[in-house]
């Protein structure tokens, strides 16, 4: 998802833990982020800065798509990009890329770091993003109060979708047999995938990248697959030597002695005294989240788990407790340089301002969680070197929150009913690809090589050796052989949802 660090929200491998740390179960990835990332690492081709793509705006979105006729509706402007410089005519396709829980930008619908503006290019298609209600410019309500919040749902999303393309269709007089394409990854995967289920008729086809759509609260399997991808990149020296670290980390945490107390602000220097368990839980979930990023954004990151590993296993004389503390000190910079500590402080405050937001995702991306998805990313219940982290518990980093934030105590009967509605692995949907990463963590809720898909023309793209959101980068002529199978798999459905 776009990514909220441990104790931090982040997006990309400059949002980590920090003295103002945002609730770390909410680690997700914007790839948005990741691509220009990439680019500005020459690992992708950079964009065209002489095209210039105004902001538009769809002036009568409705604010409740479930209003029931009586009264006048609410009308708000949802903010979008768009590009024909592609476009083939009548006939041609529309791709639409979905945005979540982050910023639309302008880039994205010419960008040369995404694949979906590849294939826009070899299918003659036009191209738009839509912004998502609530995040950046799309601001359905004065405020972001939890009772304006009750709009921001993924129903909603898919509405507001169906309502634009009408939209769309009618202001540049496309023609009602326009075949149209979802896109996105992560959180909007969902939405794509869901897309298609809802509303079958409306789109061709969807491709879901990395879309964990078996939501649940206690996500504990995240962590076990953080776990496979050191495994993966170290062998069992590189996850032993950090489950000793982190098993005397946590050894330190729960101590009372004068001189494990010393020990632990000497290595880890948290940024306030802990007082309760909930705080405790606090500076083990922000150690734990800088595993958690170097996971997610392995494919393009300068420190990934390859780096990982051979500083835990580096003969440099360490301990694997120091060698814990030296990574954990990364993500320190010279304006914070202290491990998060403070539950109230970094868990609940951060999150508790009801300003309308137009730059950052904390406060809504941490609602919809706890009003619909859940995504708790514990550490207890993992059967990997990350279970030596007993206070990361679901009860301390999300029921507790979405209690202390929002008031929201039934969070699993939510849960329980939004996947209900989209049942889950078993989803019944025609025409649409899900691709996912072997050592992606958010693949643990996602379609992989071992899902039964109830429809037989939708399918899996499992790509061995990559991340979260992997395929959905341009491709290049450093691409693995997975890489190159999986965007060929992609390239040949979007074809066929064409029926070319």
């Amino acid at each position: 998802m776009v990514r909220v660090s441990l104790a931090t929200l982040a997006v990309a491998a400059s949002f980590y833990l920090c003295a103002d740390a945002k609730p770390f179960f909410l680690k997700q990835t914007n790839i948005l982020d990741q691509i220009e990332d990439a680019q500005r690492k020459n690992q992708l081709e950079s964009d065209n800065v002489a095209i210039t793509i105004p902001e538009q705006y769809f002036e009568k979105q409705l604010l409740d798509h479930s209003h029931d006729n009586c009264g006048e509706p609410t009308y708000w402007k949802q903010r979008y990009f768009s590009y024909d410089g592609s476009y083939g005519g009548p006939g041609s396709p529309v791709f639409l890329y979905i945005n979540g829980e982050n910023i639309a930008r302008n880039t994205t619908v010419v960008s040369k770091g995404l694949f979906f503006t590849q294939l826009a290019k070899k299918y003659n298609a036009y191209v738009i993003s839509l912004e998502h209600r609530f995040y950046g410019k799309s601001q359905p309500t004065s405020d972001m109060s939890t009772n304006n919040l009750k709009y921001l749902t993924a129903d909603q999303a898919l509405a507001d979708i169906a309502n634009f393309q009408d939209y769309f269709t009618q202001s540049r007089n496309l023609s009602s047999t326009t075949p149209w394409v979802a896109f996105s990854g992560s959180y909007p995967g969902m939405l794509a995938a869901w897309l298609k289920y809802l509303y079958p008729t409306r789109f061709a086809g969807s491709i879901a990248s990395s879309a964990p759509i078996n939501i649940k609260a206690d996500f504990y399997e995240y962590m076990n697959i953080v776990h496979r991808g050191l495994h993966y990149f170290g062998g069992d020296e590189c996850t032993n030597t950090l489950q000793e670290g982190l098993k005397q980390f946590h050894a330190l945490v729960a101590s009372d002695k004068p001189e494990d107390i010393a020990t632990l602000n000497k290595l880890f220097n948290p940024c306030s005294p802990m007082k309760t368990d909930l705080d405790r839980m606090d500076i083990e979930a922000n150690v734990m989240g800088a595993y958690q990023g170097f996971a997610q954004e392995n494919d393009s990151a300068d420190y990934g788990l390859k780096n990982v590993c051979a500083d835990l296993i580096a003969r440099d004389g360490l301990s694997p407790l120091e060698k814990v503390a030296k990574i954990n000190a990364l993500q320190f910079s010279p304006g914070s340089n202290c491990t998060g500590s403070d539950y109230q402080n970094d868990w609940v405050n951060s999150v508790s301002d009801i300003t309308t937001d137009i730059v950052g995702i904390n406060r809504q991306w941490t609602f919809q969680t706890c009003n619909e998805f859940g995504f708790g990313q514990t550490a207890a219940k993992s059967t990997g070197v990350f279970s030596e982290l007993k206070y990361v518990t679901v009860d301390r980093v999300y029921y507790q929150m979405c209690k202390d934030v929002f008031g929201i105590t039934d969070t699993d009967a939510r849960i329980a009913e939004k996947k209900a509605k989209y049942h889950g692995l078993d989803i019944n949907v025609e025409n649409v690809v899900f691709p996912s990463g072997t050592i992606d963590p958010w693949s643990a809720l996602a379609v992989d090589n071992s899902t039964h898909l109830a429809n037989p023309k939708s399918k899996a793209v499992y790509i061995e050796g990559t991340s979260h959101c992997r395929d959905m980068y341009a491709a290049a002529a450093t691409d693995s052989g997975p890489v190159v199978w999986a965007h060929q798999q992609i390239d040949a459905a979007v074809g066929g949802f064409l029926g070319k």
